[in-house]
């Protein structure tokens, strides 16, 4: 079987007036952005199981700054974005953020817990394989455009795991974050405002991703 990576082709769009990028519905098409600093050429169009919807690659980014400038610009209802590029996960907390948003959907291994662990407190909507079958990934993608939030779920060891990463005192901070309970309830209960909240979040994302990419570069086999 195939497979597809993530694309560096630059789709035009269309001339069509412009589309508030929110969440798109089950049948309706969705524009795709792609933020990978490795690039390999793949299809710029998908077709979902039972060709309800196509997915379009309507532009690709291949630095953190590129991906949010684009992101302003085109306004996709989806951003898949590589957990190779520098600075991923501040990238995808950045999306976010954004007057509108798109849908982040983090590209990486399969059964990395970190990075999982570290895209959930991104605030991103999902983890798909970087390399995933075309049907498949269409999938994910699909489903992710709707709203819907796709993770793998985390064991208890796997979560001890990510915790044993974290300092004592962000563990509670962590544990509730990965539970989704509202940052205010968090902010209140840890005696943090709401800015030292947010600024406290960014510091574990950091490390966590850091953390990752040691481990990551001591797995690599060397030539």
């Amino acid at each position: 079987m195939s497979s597809v990576s993530l694309s560096s082709s630059r789709s035009k769009r269309s001339g069509c007036g412009q589309i508030r990028r929110s969440s798109a519905s089950r049948t309706a098409d969705v524009d795709v952005l792609i933020a990978d600093d490795r690039p390999v050429a793949s299809p710029t169009v998908w077709t979902t199981p039972g060709g309800h919807r196509q997915i379009r690659v309507i532009a690709s980014a291949e630095s953190s700054d590129e991906v949010l400038r684009v992101a302003r610009e085109q306004k996709p209802h989806v951003c898949m974005v590589s957990a190779t590029l520098d600075g991923w996960a501040t990238v995808a907390r950045r999306l976010k953020q954004l007057d509108e948003p798109p849908r982040v959907l983090i590209c990486g291994a399969p059964g990395d817990t970190r990075l999982t662990g570290t895209a959930m407190l991104a605030e991103a909507d999902g983890v798909c394989h970087r390399y995933a079958a075309p049907e498949k990934l269409a999938e994910v993608i699909s489903r992710v455009a709707a709203n819907e939030k796709f993770f793998p779920s985390l064991p208890p060891d796997q979560l001890h795991e990510l915790l044993d990463c974290v300092d004592d005192p962000d563990r509670a901070i962590v544990a509730m974050l990965l539970d989704r309970i509202p940052p205010d309830y968090i902010a209140s209960t840890s005696g943090l405002s709401a800015r030292s909240l947010h600024a406290r979040r960014q510091v574990i994302i950091t490390r966590l991703d850091a953390e990752r990419s040691r481990e990551n570069d001591r797995l690599r086999p060397t030539r």
